[in-house]
């Protein structure tokens, strides 16, 4: 019976250190992403928009949309 109980509780502990790695990887990522995102807000925010640009939408993961002007001469990773 003790062994039983034993047995049961390593793999309660087990699972709970995995679903534990499992929420870090999973914020880790949130974190990336989020970083992400900000990294290309501060990009599009440097450059400045031409006023004869032709306009193009970004459309963020979160569904916030973004409209910005290139020029068609610059990529649009500029």
């Amino acid at each position: 019976m003790c062994q039983l109980q034993d047995q049961e509780y390593s793999a309660s502990l087990l699972a709970d250190r995995e679903k534990e790695m499992r929420r870090q990887q999973l914020q880790a990522q949130e974190e990336r992403r989020l970083k992400a995102i900000h990294e290309r807000r501060q990009r599009m925010a440097s450059v400045p928009e031409p006023s004869d640009g032709v306009p193009l939408r970004f459309k963020f993961p979160n569904g916030q949309m973004k409209s910005r002007k290139f020029r068609m001469s610059e990529s649009v990773q500029v």
